[in-house]
């Protein structure tokens, strides 16, 4: 509960959420880096985070800034 009470305090403040709860955090969308494509294309290694290649988060960064939300389905 005083998790959830730190959460929402963020939350109804328009501030981003505490990436330090047992709640989750530290998850994001993000490119490959240096990494090798082959391990994308054959791997899931994101541990809950949405990994792009390079070449789609260039494109996907003209359409949103940091700070939009997400909605995952």
């Amino acid at each position: 509960p005083s998790e959830y009470r730190i959460l929402r305090y963020d939350l109804d403040r328009g501030l981003p959420p505490s990436q330090n709860t047992s709640l989750g955090g530290q998850l994001g969308i993000h490119g490959l880096g240096a990494g090798d494509i082959k391990v994308h294309e054959s791997v899931n290694w994101t541990e809950g985070c949405i990994a792009l290649t390079n070449e789609q988060l260039v494109e996907l960064a003209k359409w949103v800034v940091v700070g939009t939300r997400v909605v995952v389905r």
